[in-house]
């Protein structure tokens, strides 16, 4: 058995009340893709900086934009 096998199989067996679709759920199925256009140099910056913080692109952009929008509520 596949050790991704074995670890869904793991999770179907702890919670057999729950739907397939549940059970394989990820965090991924939370997240919608949403393109933007960023001069260049702010890309490579901020590449650099989540490398350097061991994080995302995408992690770092979601807090700005949940700062901008706690900050700037209509």
């Amino acid at each position: 058995m596949s050790d991704l096998t074995s670890k869904m199989a793991a999770r179907v067996k702890t919670e057999p009340g729950r739907r397939a679709a549940e059970a394989f759920r990820s965090p991924a199925d939370d997240m919608q893709r949403a393109t933007v256009y960023l001069p260049r140099a702010t890309v490579r910056a901020l590449k650099q900086a989540a490398l350097d913080r061991e994080t995302s692109m995408s992690k770092i952009l979601t807090e700005l934009a949940e700062q901008w929008l706690s900050s700037n509520k209509t």
